[in-house]
């Protein structure tokens, strides 16, 4: 008896080892043929790849399918430029699905040292546009409805994962002249998607990401990192946020309350975040002339609180009720190396919309006071009806002496700036005013002054010289008193 079941027993390792070698081999052909007809199916552009393998032996009884050095490339207007640079994509496919043949079902998708490259042109064409145009029409009816469901049968996700890692990524927005750039992403998505209730965990960190918008650095080389735990009712589209951290720089907000999805890209929601830490030198870290690689050195104290909340129904041009919180109190920072510092620090900046038309959000800074070297600056601005006719009404007074920049922070090689700058305006008017030319119907008093002003940067090609500017604000008009 033993001597029977050990010879069975040899008869099915055996048979196992010879399907570990043999069924990558034998359906290898299928599947590299089912990916290249999908992609020739899909996109206009140079698709190129490397070498690939089939395997049973890293994930048995699985298949794992990978691709090296994946390369897309434009062609006509973006003939020559990269889209996307894949160092290896690796797919986890379940075996049966295979052998059955009607689909095959994607476990496990790794992306590995990917690189894109998007570029929207002035002329609003983009590269990453890619998608074959449909070839049905109205005249066929049946093969509207019938070849997609052929096609999205070629593949069915299942997913228990999904990693990106070391990602770089630049967006390249010449029409809107907008530009963002992505340093060393890693992302990974985990959970049981075939269940109907899981627990989903996700977490991102991207090294460094830079974003300017018209010129404006509003993110300069910024950490970020995110670690999500969800409980997903995957029925009903429902993600209910339990353990999470969201970081950028030193900036750390938690989030509580959940997101419902529905038709037409719809969503319902009630979300609240806050923040984390009550230092001042954490929101201090998102200003990108301030955050550097010495920024931890920087001596800083004051208080503060910043807080938010999302509820209520969104569709189409309808928006959930949403608020912003943002208040610092008796702030302070200096460079340690330089002599001078930015004092008493106070802002109350407050946002609110009761849902519904965007319109009715109400943008409020009602305190923003620094003293830059001992030179006060005051400004106070309030926003209304911004989608429409937007309101303003605002003021901003007093010194700044450029001089004393280089004195509180850190400028960048080869960049200079002197000069003086002092105003005291007040203004307050709806844009179609000025868009009319009724000038007379816009509110504005004060003036403004600019003299020895010097400013070089590596980024321009010239050096800005002002000798004085001398401006006065009249309700009905603007005078240039004086301009060299």
């Amino acid at each position: 008896m033993l001597k029977k079941i050990a010879k069975i027993l040899g008869v099915v390792i055996v048979l196992l080892l010879a399907a570990v070698i043999l069924l990558p081999v034998i359906f290898k052909d299928k599947i590299i043929e089912t990916v290249k007809e999908e992609i020739n199916n899909n996109v206009e552009a140079k698709v190129d790849f490397g070498e690939f393998d089939l395997s049973l032996i890293s994930s048995f009884p699985d298949f794992t399918f990978s691709i090296e050095a994946v390369k897309v490339e434009g062609i006509g207007e973006f003939e020559g430029v990269k889209l996307a640079n894949i160092g290896e994509l690796n797919l986890v496919v379940d075996l049966m699905s295979v052998i059955n043949g009607d689909f095959i079902k994607i476990k496990v998708v790794e992306i590995i040292s990917p690189e894109m490259n998007v570029i929207v042109t002035r002329d609003g064409k983009a590269n990453y546009d890619i998608a074959k145009a449909s070839d049905t029409t109205e005249v066929e009816p049946e093969i509207e409805v019938e070849e997609p469901e052929a096609e999205s049968a070629a593949f069915k996700m299942e997913l228990e994962r999904f990693e990106i890692s070391n990602a770089n990524i630049t967006y390249d927005d010449r029409q809107g002249n907008m530009y963002a750039g992505i340093e060393e992403l890693n992302f990974v998505l985990g959970g049981d998607f075939s269940s109907e209730i899981t627990d989903i965990d996700a977490a991102l960190d991207i090294s460094a990401i830079t974003y300017k918008m018209d010129g404006v650095s509003f993110l300069n080389k910024a950490e970020i990192e995110i670690d999500v735990e969800l409980a997903a009712d995957l029925t009903n589209s429902k993600y209910t946020f339990t353990e999470n951290n969201f970081r950028i720089n030193q900036l750390v907000l938690g989030l509580d309350g959940w997101v419902q999805m529905s038709e037409n890209d719809a969503m319902d929601m009630d979300v609240k975040f806050n923040t984390k830490q009550t230092s001042f030198k954490s929101i201090l870290s998102l200003v990108p002339a301030v955050y550097s690689r010495d920024f931890e050195a920087v001596e800083t104290n004051g208080l503060l609180a910043l807080s938010g909340f999302a509820k209520g129904h969104m569709e189409g041009e309808t928006y959930p009720a949403f608020g912003l919180d943002l208040s610092v109190k008796d702030a302070n920072f200096k460079y340690p190396d330089l002599p001078k510092s930015v004092d008493n620090i106070q802002i109350a900046v407050g946002v609110a919309s009761p849902g519904g038309d965007l319109n009715n959000t109400v943008v409020d800074v009602s305190t923003f006071h620094f003293e830059l070297a001992s030179n006060p600056f005051d400004m106070g601005v309030l926003i209304k009806t911004p989608m429409t006719d937007p309101y303003l009404k605002a003021f901003f007074k007093g010194q700044i002496d450029l001089n004393s920049l280089k004195d509180v922070i850190p400028l960048e090689e080869g960049d200079e700036i002197n000069g003086l700058i002092a105003m005291d305006i007040s203004m307050e008017g709806n844009q179609s005013t000025i868009d009319e030319e009724r000038y007379e119907d816009f509110e504005a008093s004060g003036n403004l002054v600019i003299t020895e002003m010097d400013y070089a940067s590596k980024e321009l090609p010239y050096k800005v010289k002002i000798a004085k500017i001398d401006v006065d604000f009249a309700p009905k008009y603007i005078t240039l008193k004086e301009m060299d």
